[in-house]
C-alpha cells in the first residue's frame, strides 16, 4: 500500500490515521488493515476537501497511475454505522481509468445530495479511491444471519465481481457456516470450498473484536481482498422457541389454560431466577409467547438471564438445538457472575439438602391439595375464587419443585451416563431404577401391562363388558384409577380429563396390548463402589422426578373441576352455553364474572376464539419463530429422511399411525410406529402395543425415552414434522442414528 506522507489531513492512504471526515466506509476499510487483513491500496480524501476539483486534483496525481483501473466510492460521516448503513445510497464508480476520470467521478460523488430511504442527506461526503481487484469471485459475509440474528455465517458469492450481487441484479450462491462446521452449501458450487471457509474463519474472526459486522470481500485467484466492512443494521430480532415449551405446554393450548400456566408455571421459573440472579423487572409474561395455540418461549428474557451470568447470548442457540460444530459457546460462566457468587453459593448449599426438603414438601403439598379440593360446590362465588387462587398458589409450588426435580435428575443422570461411557458400556442399554419397587409404584406402564394380561384371560363376553363400562370385570382396574387415576393425556392442561373422569385410553391400550417378553433395560450391578453411588443417585432422582411430576398432575387436575364449576354457574346465568366453554374465557374475565362484574359478549370471546383454536390446529408449526409475528405456511412435506434424538437403541420398519390423543390407542395394531406429538406419562398406556415410537418432542429422559428403553422398542424424540408424517405410510425408525425414514 502506497505511502502518502505529506496528504494526512486532506488525503491519507487506508493504512494511515484517517482524518476525522474520512467517512465510515473508510474508517471499516482502516479497521480492516489494522486487524491483519488484506485491502486493495487506496487513499480517502476527507469530505471537506472532496468538492474542490482542482485541489482534488492536486492531490490525486501522484498517486493514480495510467493503465490501473480504480474503484471510487463515497464515505459519508453517517455511512455504515451502527443505526444506519445508507447501503446503495450514495454513488459508486468503478472500474475508472486515467487522473481525469478519478477526479470526474470524486466531483460526482462529492457533489452528492441524494434523497436517500432515510430522507434527504446532507452529510459530508468523503471519497475513497482504491485500486480495482481483478476478481475471479466475490460476494458478502454476515457474521450473524441478518434475517434471524442467528450466530452463523452467511457467505454469499458469485463468479467475477461483486458488482451485480451488491446490486441484486444476480441470485449468488449461498453458504451457512455455524460453530465452525458448514451446515450448507450449493450442490455445484462455483467458487472453491478452501475460499469459502477462508471467508468464514475471517469473518469470525473480525467478529470477535468488532461485533456482529458483514463483510464484501473479492479473490483474485491467489488472495482474498477485503472491499468493506460495516455493522449490522436491526439485528434486534425477537426470537421465539417452542423446543423446549412444548415440553412444559405441549400441544394445543385453551386460552383460561394458558393464562392459569404462565403465572402458575412461568412465575416458578422468575422465583428460581431470582434467587440467582437477585431482584430484577422479570413478570411471567415475559417468558413465554402464544403463537398459534402453542407455547413459545421467549428466548431473548433468557438471553439476557445468562448475560447477567456472564454467559455467551449464543448459548440460546445450543439449547433451541441448531445443529453446528465444535466451537459451539459452553455454558461455563464468564467473570459476569462473580457478583452472582453469594447467591450462588447459597442456592448450592440449599440444593445439597434438597431431597430431605422435596420429601417433605410433596407429602405436605398431597394433604393440601386433599384439603383445597373439598367442598368446592358449596362455596359461593367469591368464596370459590378464593379457592382457584389457593389452588393456583399450591400449584406453583409444586411446579418449582417440578422444575427442580428433573434438573437434578438430568445432572445425577448424566453423571452415571458419563461413567458408563468411559467403562464402556452403552448407557441406553440400562436405567438405574430399573425394577425398583418405588419405581413401579409411582408408574403406571407396569400396571397397564398387568391389566392387560388380565384382559386376555377374560372370555369374549367379559372382555366386551369390561370395554363397555363393567370396569369391575377386570381384576385391579379400580385399585389402578386409586393409583393412578388423576393422570391425564397432558399434566400442565387440566383442559385435559384424568383417567378416572375418561378411562378410554387405557381401556384402548389394554384391550390391544399383547405378550412382550424381555425389557429393554435393566439395573446394572457394580463392583466399583464409585459408579453404585452414581447409580443409586440417578436412581433416587429418578424416583423423585416421578414422585413430583405425580403430584404436579395432581394438584394442577384439580383445577378441571374448581373451573367447571365456575362454568356451570355460568350457564345458568345465562352466561355461556357449556361448562366446557369456560375453558376459552381468561382468568381475568373469569375471575372478574365470579367477582359480579359483567363481560360484554362473552359467548362471542368464546366462539371466536374457538374458530382461532380449530384453525390453528391444523398449522405446520416451526420450532423457532423470528419477529412478534407468525404467518401460518402449508404443511411442510414429511416425507423423505427426518432427523432427531435417538432415546431408544434398534431398527424397526412398519406402518406410521400418528395419533394426537392416547384415546385412539385403538387405532395402533401390534408392530406400528407410534408418532405422537409428546409424551407424558398419560400416553404409556399406548406404547406397549407399538414397535417403534417417533416423538415430535423429548430428550433422553423423557417419559416416551424411558418407555421405549424399558419396553426394547427403537424409539427416536424431537423430530420435527413428525406429525405430518403420512398416517399408514412404511416408515423405518433407527433408534441408534437418530433417524426416520419415509419407505413407502
Amino acid at each position: 500500500m502506497t505511502s502518502l506522507r505529506g496528504f494526512s489531513t486532506p488525503i491519507a492512504a487506508l493504512h494511515t490515521r484517517l482524518p476525522q471526515d474520512a467517512g465510515g466506509k473508510a474508517h471499516g476499510l482502516a479497521r480492516l488493515v489494522e486487524l491483519g487483513h488484506a485491502v486493495p491500496s487506496g487513499w480517502v480524501i476527507g469530505g471537506h476537501h472532496s468538492a474542490d476539483s482542482g485541489r482534488v486534483r492536486t492531490l490525486l496525481a501522484p498517486v493514480v497511475r495510467d493503465g490501473r483501473r480504480y474503484a471510487v466510492r463515497s464515505s459519508g460521516m453517517a455511512e455504515d454505522g451502527a443505526q444506519r448503513s445508507y447501503a446503495g445510497q450514495f454513488e459508486s464508480h468503478l472500474d475508472v481509468e486515467g487522473l481525469d476520470g478519478v477526479v470526474d467521478a470524486v466531483r460526482s460523488i462529492s457533489g452528492t445530495d441524494a434523497a436517500t430511504a432515510y430522507g434527504r442527506s446532507t452529510m459530508p461526503m468523503g471519497v475513497i479511491v482504491q485500486e480495482m481487484v481483478d476478481a475471479r469471485a466475490a460476494g458478502v459475509a454476515f457474521t450473524r444471519n441478518p434475517l434471524t440474528g442467528l450466530a452463523e455465517v452467511v457467505v454469499e458469492a458469485v463468479p467475477g465481481s461483486a458488482v451485480d450481487l451488491v446490486g441484486g441484479t444476480v441470485t449468488p450462491q449461498r453458504w451457512t457456516s455455524r460453530w465452525g462446521e458448514i451446515q450448507s452449501k450449493p450442490t455445484e458450487p462455483a467458487v472453491p470450498e478452501a475460499v469459502i471457509r477462508l471467508v468464514i474463519e475471517t469473518a469470525v474472526a473480525v467478529d470477535r473484536s468488532e461485533g456482529p459486522v458483514d463483510l464484501e470481500w473479492a479473490w483474485d485467484g491467489e488472495t482474498l481482498w477485503w472491499i468493506q466492512l460495516r455493522p449490522i443494521t436491526a439485528l434486534d430480532v425477537p426470537v421465539f422457541s417452542n423446543r423446549i415449551s412444548r415440553e412444559v405446554f405441549p400441544g394445543m393450548i385453551h386460552p383460561l389454560v394458558w393464562s392459569v400456566n404462565v403465572p402458575v408455571v412461568n412465575g416458578a421459573w422468575i422465583g428460581l431466577f431470582s434467587e440467582l440472579i437477585g431482584d430484577n423487572d422479570l413478570k411471567p409474561e415475559d417468558l413465554a409467547r402464544r403463537f398459534g395455540g402453542r407455547a413459545y418461549f421467549d428466548m431473548r428474557t433468557i438471553g439476557d438471564i445468562f448475560e447477567q451470568l456472564g454467559m455467551q447470548r449464543d448459548l440460546l442457540e445450543v439449547l433451541i438445538g441448531l445443529p453446528g460444530g465444535d466451537d459451539r459457546p459452553s455454558f461455563r460462566p464468564g467473570l459476569g457472575v462473580v457478583r452472582h457468587l453469594p447467591r450462588a453459593a447459597a442456592m448450592a448449599i440449599g440444593l445439597l439438602a434438597y431431597h430431605r426438603r422435596l420429601a417433605r414438601d410433596v407429602d405436605t403439598l398431597w394433604d393440601r391439595f386433599r384439603t383445597a379440593a373439598e367442598g368446592i360446590g358449596e362455596l359461593d362465588d367469591r368464596a370459590l375464587a378464593a379457592r382457584i387462587e389457593l389452588l393456583m398458589d399450591l400449584s406453583g409450588q409444586a411446579a418449582r419443585h417440578n422444575i427442580v426435580t428433573p434438573l437434578l435428575m438430568q445432572v445425577h443422570a448424566g453423571r452415571y451416563r458419563r461413567s458408563l461411557e468411559s467403562e464402556g458400556i452403552d448407557p441406553l442399554r440400562t436405567d438405574p431404577a430399573a425394577g425398583l419397587p418405588e419405581l413401579e409404584w409411582l408408574d403406571p406402564t407396569a400396571a397397564i401391562s398387568e391389566l392387560g394380561a388380565r384382559f386376555r384371560s377374560l372370555d369374549e363376553a367379559s372382555q366386551t363388558a369390561v370395554l363397555s363400562g363393567a370396569h369391575d370385570r377386570l381384576s385391579g382396574l379400580g385399585e389402578f384409577l386409586e393409583r393412578f387415576g388423576h393422570h391425564s393425556e397432558r399434566g400442565n392442561d387440566f383442559s385435559s380429563p384424568p383417567w378416572r373422569e375418561d378411562l378410554s385410553p387405557v381401556l384402548a391400550s389394554i384391550a390391544a396390548s399383547t405378550e412382550r417378553t424381555g425389557g429393554g433395560v435393566t439395573r446394572l450391578e457394580h463392583d466399583r463402589r464409585s459408579l453404585r453411588v452414581r447409580r443409586d443417585r440417578a436412581a433416587r432422582w429418578r424416583i423423585a422426578r416421578e414422585r413430583v411430576s405425580s403430584l404436579h398432575t395432581f394438584g394442577h387436575g384439580l383445577l378441571r373441576p374448581a373451573f367447571f364449576e365456575v362454568g356451570r354457574r355460568f350457564v345458568e346465568a345465562g352466561i355461556i352455553d357449556t361448562a366446557e366453554d369456560i375453558l376459552f374465557l381468561e382468568l381475568a374475565e373469569v375471575m372478574a364474572l365470579l367477582g359480579g362484574e359483567t363481560i360484554d359478549e362473552a359467548r362471542i370471546r368464546v366462539e371466536a376464539r374457538r374458530a382461532e383454536i380449530a384453525e390453528a390446529s391444523t398449522w405446520d408449526m416451526p420450532d423457532t419463530i423470528f419477529g412478534d409475528t407468525f404467518v401460518p405456511a402449508a404443511p411442510a412435506d414429511a416425507s423423505g429422511l427426518l432427523t432427531g434424538v435417538a432415546a431408544s437403541r434398534g431398527v424397526h420398519r412398519g406402518p406410521a399411525r400418528v395419533i394426537e390423543s392416547p384415546s385412539q390407542a385403538g387405532d395402533v395394531e401390534p408392530g406400528d410406529v407410534l408418532v405422537v406429538p409428546f409424551s407424558d406419562v398419560g400416553w404409556t398406556s399406548v406404547f406397549s402395543i407399538a414397535g417403534a415410537v417417533v416423538a415430535g418432542a423429548g430428550g433422553l429422559l423423557s417419559h416416551s425415552s424411558i418407555i421405549a428403553r424399558e419396553l426394547g422398542i427403537p424409539c427416536v424424540v424431537s423430530v420435527e414434522r413428525a406429525m405430518n408424517i403420512p398416517s399408514g405410510s412404511l416408515v423405518e425408525v433407527d433408534g441408534d442414528r437418530g433417524t426416520v425414514r419415509v419407505v413407502a
